[in-house]
């Protein structure tokens, strides 16, 4: 009796389970069209070059052999049109809140409203000249100065201070952690343009379960920061050579608390700085050279998510090109025979051997003065910092 009742149960499920699938394909149909539609109207595409473009759908989480697919809706370069998700933790799911889907719609960081991108909107600014694009958030940055009380505070010339480690502080003062929170969410919205306080930011967000306050008094000077720097953006020049490359440093042991070294990297189209990355690493390295293997490895994931990218705009990126600043890492991922030295490297990490091996990515060596990637993963002087900023084209314009 409970054999026969198990499988009428089974009959029913499968008959569900069939009508979730026909109505889900149906419904991945008519919103693909939908996508193409709007790519061939708002970016004047024909029909065939719309259909190239191979856009996924919104609803279609995973692929045929079931594994996870992330969402990827990307502009083709130099058009101006963003489209941008929060990062903390808002997903491109939750962007659709329209019934009709709209490729150039931008999430507001204020009041979370949808907000077609037409010209200036309040969260990222596109600013399209001859010569090329500029891409701000200045506005944005006057709203949380006001929201603050930060609007007339004296300014500082770097986001953190050199040579001083943040660590818990236990014996400091408690801080209003709603206070704390809000305002760290308000400045890791703004790293979306910024890369000039990232590593700031991230560094100050360790700490809010219990922030103190000299925790407080560290992200009050990344504001003070943005009062005398409030209209730095990145800018994309049109003339300059469409080429991928990456840069890829790390910190030995940065982190006070559990001395993990910060990962670091960043993504260029030529000399359009697209991707930037600061992570603190899951292991403990045991040298320089493992926690700079770590960071290239790392970088490389993001090289490879780009090179798949512009396949869908037929760019085939190879060989690109990535710097680093240390000589053994270059050696270790060169060499493709196991030894002593990196037994103890997670098997996970070698997958850049293996890229290197089909020349789908080359090594080169850079002096560290000229490595772009100490940004993200350590505070510098005043000369320092501005020399960095300016060689990623962060200006004020």
């Amino acid at each position: 009796m409970n054999l026969e009742k198990a499988e009428v149960k089974r009959d029913q499920l499968k008959q569900t389970l069939e009508k979730f699938r026909n109505s889900s394909k149906s419904l991945n149909n008519i919103l693909e069209s939908q996508v193409i539609d709007k790519f061939k109207t708002r970016l004047g595409y024909d029909a065939a070059t719309a259909a190239s473009l191979k856009v996924e759908s919104f609803v279609n989480l995973t692929d045929k052999s079931g594994s996870d697919k992330g969402y990827h809706l990307v502009p083709p370069p130099l058009t101006g049109n963003i489209i941008h998700c929060k990062p903390d933790l808002t997903f491109m799911d939750e962007i659709v809140k329209s019934e009709n889907l709209d490729v150039t719609t931008v999430v507001t960081p204020c009041n979370d409203k949808i907000v077609e991108n037409k010209g200036v909107s309040n969260s990222v600014e596109s600013n399209a000249k001859s010569d090329g694009i500029f891409i701000s958030q200045d506005k944005y940055v006057a709203e949380i100065l006001k929201k603050f009380d930060f609007a007339s505070v004296k300014t500082a010339s770097t986001p953190m201070e050199t040579n001083k480690a943040l660590i818990k502080d236990e014996e400091a003062e408690d801080v209003d952690v709603h206070l704390y929170r809000s305002m760290i969410g308000s400045l890791m919205y703004l790293t979306a343009s910024r890369p000039d306080i990232m590593f700031a930011v991230c560094a100050c967000a360790r700490f809010q379960v219990t922030p103190k306050t000299s925790h407080f008094n560290d992200v009050k000077r990344i504001f003070r920061y943005l009062k005398g720097q409030p209209k730095l953006g990145l800018w994309y020049p049109r003339d300059s050579p469409f080429d991928l490359e990456a840069f890829s440093d790390s910190d030995y042991a940065g982190a006070s608390l559990d001395r993990k070294s910060t990962t670091g990297g960043c993504q260029f189209l030529g000399k359009r700085l697209i991707s930037w990355q600061c992570k603190k690493q899951t292991i403990v390295a045991n040298s320089t050279t493992e926690a700079e293997y770590v960071a290239a490895a790392n970088c490389y994931g993001q090289v490879l998510w780009i090179q798949n990218q512009m396949l869908d705009y037929r760019f085939n990126f190879m060989n690109t090109k990535i710097y680093i600043d240390n000589e053994s890492t270059i050696c270790i991922v060169k060499n493709l025979m196991f030894h002593s030295k990196t037994k103890h490297i997670e098997i996970r990490h070698h997958f850049i051997r293996d890229s290197y091996e089909k020349k789908l990515i080359q090594v080169i060596k850079i002096h560290t003065d000229q490595n772009v990637a100490d940004l993200l993963t350590k505070a510098f002087d005043t000369s320092r910092f501005n020399f960095i900023i300016a060689s990623i084209r962060l200006l004020n314009l």
